[in-house]
C-alpha cells in the first residue's frame, strides 16, 4: 500500500488483583509473574509472555484467539501472542506496561481482576513458582475468556460518541476541512460511524469500526480496490479507524492530501 499503515488493533489486557495486599514474597511474585506476561504481550515477545503461563493455559489461550481472531492462524501461544503484539498501538502497548497491580493470595491460588472487565485473572503456584491458569479478556476485539471461551459480540452497543468521532471531527475541522456525518453503511463488519471529508474533487470517509481487529478485517476487504485502482483509491487504518479515499476517473486521488487527512485526524 502507498498510503501510511496507522496502528491496528486493538487488543488492551489491563490487569489488577482483588484486594491490596501488599509486600510479602508470594504476593510480589504474583505480581512479577503478571507484569512480565503484561510486559512480554506490550514487547512483543509471545516466548516471554507465554512462559508465565500453565500449559492448559498456554493451549487454552491459543484456541480461544484462533476462535477470536481466525486470521492470527496461530499454532502455538507464542504464535498468538506476537500476532496480537503486530497489532498494538502505543497507547494499547502503554496500558499493558503501566497496569495498576494489587495482589491477594490465598494459599497456591491468586486471583486478578480486569481493571475494566468483567472476569478474574487466576494464577497458580506450583513447584514454588507461579503461573497464570486462565481467566483472561481482550477487551478491543471482543470479550473471551479462557476458562468459559470466546464470549459472543454485542451487537447492540452503540458507539461512544464523544471519545470515537467527536476528537477526528473536532481535529479535521480545525485543521480546515469540510467534515459531515454520513452513513456508515452495512458491511461486514460493521462500522459503527461514518465521517466524510471533501477532498478536492474527491473525498475520504472515515469509518469507526468496534475494534481494530474489525478495522483490520475492512482493510483486507478494501485492499484488492485498492491494487484494481491505484490512482484513484486509497485506503489506511489506524487502531479503529479505516480512511477510505476516493475520486472518479480519470482524476488522480492526490496521496498527499490524502495521507494529510489521516495525519490531521489523528493527531501526528
Amino acid at each position: 500500500m502507498r498510503a501510511r499503515n496507522g496502528t491496528l488493533l486493538a487488543v488492551t489486557l489491563a490487569a489488577a488483583v482483588i484486594g491490596s495486599a501488599c509486600g510479602g514474597s508470594d504476593e510480589s511474585k504474583v505480581e512479577e509473574t503478571v507484569r512480565t506476561y503484561l510486559n512480554g504481550i506490550a514487547d512483543g515477545d509471545g516466548q516471554t509472555a507465554c512462559d508465565q503461563l500453565t500449559g492448559a493455559a498456554k493451549r487454552e489461550l491459543t484456541t480461544a484467539l484462533t476462535e477470536l481472531v481466525p486470521e492470527l492462524n496461530a499454532a502455538s501461544c507464542e504464535d498468538a501472542i506476537d500476532g496480537l503484539a503486530e497489532n498494538l498501538g502505543e497507547d494499547e502497548r502503554r496500558v499493558l506496561r503501566d497496569a495498576d497491580l494489587n495482589v491477594a493470595v490465598s494459599g497456591d491460588s491468586a486471583t486478578a481482576t480486569p481493571t475494566e472487565g468483567t472476569s478474574d485473572v487466576k494464577l497458580e503456584k506450583a513447584d514454588g513458582e507461579w503461573l497464570i491458569s486462565g481467566g483472561f479478556e481482550f477487551p478491543g476485539a471482543q470479550t473471551g475468556n479462557l476458562d468459559d471461551g470466546p464470549a459472543e459480540p454485542t451487537p447492540d452497543a452503540a458507539p461512544d460518541e464523544p471519545v470515537a468521532v467527536a476528537p477526528i471531527r473536532g481535529r479535521l475541522q480545525s485543521a480546515g476541512y469540510a467534515v459531515s456525518e454520513v452513513d456508515p453503511g452495512s458491511g461486514s463488519p460493521p462500522a459503527l460511524a461514518a465521517l466524510e471529508v471533501k477532498l478536492g474533487g474527491g473525498q475520504v470517509k472515515v469509518y469507526f469500526y468496534g475494534s481494530a481487529f474489525d478495522a483490520k478485517a475492512a482493510l483486507r476487504q478494501f485492499q484488492p480496490i485498492e491494487k484494481e485502482n491505484p490512482d484513484q483509491f486509497e485506503v489506511s487504518a489506524s487502531s479503529s479507524r479505516l480512511y477510505v479515499g476516493t475520486i472518479e476517473e480519470p482524476a488522480v486521488l492526490p496521496l498527499n492530501e490524502f495521507n494529510d487527512v489521516v495525519a490531521e485526524a489523528e493527531g501526528f
